[in-house]
């Protein structure tokens, strides 16, 4: 008998498998597209700065 979709050890390999095997490329993908459309648009994305661990936007300031 096969095992079932509601087994522990399927939804285990499952969320493994999406965190090693289809994360990378899909925030390749997303890296790309957003490339993409920011030259596009022409619009330059500025990096968020980090200051003391604290990730902050410098247009709010």
């Amino acid at each position: 008998m096969a095992k079932s979709i509601r087994s522990k050890i399927k939804r285990r390999f499952r969320a493994i498998k999406r965190k090693t095997v289809f994360a990378p490329v899909e925030d390749a993908r997303t890296s790309r597209l957003a490339s993409k459309l920011s030259q596009d648009s022409g619009v330059t994305i500025q990096p968020k700065q980090q200051h003391n661990g604290i990730i902050s936007d410098t247009s709010l300031a």
